[in-house]
């Protein structure tokens, strides 16, 4: 239970602040995962990078859709996104961490997500390639998994106003309802919304919490999951915006 505990503080830590301006200790990440079972590397069925510049200024975004090849349940410990050039040298290194749902079953799937990656406009423009490593460990008993919640979604952009500069600005978000059918009520319920272009490909991966909410027993909630609006200007620029949107809601298991 402590260890589930920093790896959410960790988490948390990993989405209000900048990638590169974490430093986590190898030794620390080490005794996190000390006396864990054996090692897994996750297959990465889909990934997508993009960098791009908002009002926090140039920055990226990693999203990743992994698969635990494994017999057993699995965790995400760690990961590597290295960002290279055209000539196969490291632009930059970025440390990955933790999944949604955090266990993952034999066969399964997570998502990992990246914000705020900071990247200098001169970096950005010479990446021309990307590669990934997902790694973690097989549990070697059973764990509890998060329960899925029924949902619907949608997404919805719009042009906003843009006070920075004479170029358009646009703000994408996925609307999404959240049915509670269980006997107890669901607290802090986490939200995934996976975007997708016209031609099905996997564009960004966007993430909420109802952090201190509870959804009552055979109630309905409505979240909105936003995107970063500097990511779906750049999609909306290159006409690769996003036109489909698949949401899930996982409500972590009781400790």
């Amino acid at each position: 239970m402590k260890k589930k505990l920093m790896l959410f503080l960790l988490a948390a830590l990993m989405l209000t602040t900048s990638a590169l301006a974490v430093q986590i200790p190898s030794d620390l990440m080490d005794a996190l995962y000390a006396g864990q079972g054996e090692p897994v590397t996750f297959t990465i069925k889909e990934d997508a990078f993009h960098a791009f510049s908002d009002i926090l200024g140039p920055g990226a975004q990693y999203a990743a859709i992994i698969e635990n090849p494994g017999t057993t349940a699995a965790s995400v410990s760690k990961g590597e996104l290295q960002l290279l050039d055209k000539d196969g040298a490291v632009v930059s290194t970025i440390a990955l961490y933790g999944s949604t749902p955090y266990e993952v079953a034999p066969g399964g799937v997570a998502y990992v997500i990246q914000d705020y990656i900071t990247l200098s406009e001169e970096d950005a423009a010479r990446v021309a390639s990307y590669k990934a490593t997902i790694n973690g460990f097989a549990y070697d008993e059973e764990p509890a998994q998060a329960a899925e919640l029924p949902v619907t979604s949608a997404y919805t952009q719009e042009e906003v106003p843009n006070y920075f500069d004479e170029g358009k600005s646009y703000e994408g978000r996925v609307t999404v309802q959240i049915e509670n059918k269980t006997a107890a009520t669901a607290y802090d319920v986490q939200v995934i919304s996976v975007l997708r272009g016209k031609d099905g490909k996997l564009l960004t991966i966007t993430t909420s919490m109802a952090h201190d909410v509870g959804i009552l027993p055979g109630t309905t909630i409505e979240m909105r999951n936003p995107a970063s609006s500097g990511l779906v200007t750049k999609l909306v620029e290159q006409q690769t915006e996003p036109v489909t949107a698949e949401s899930f809601a996982f409500l972590a298991p009781a400790e």
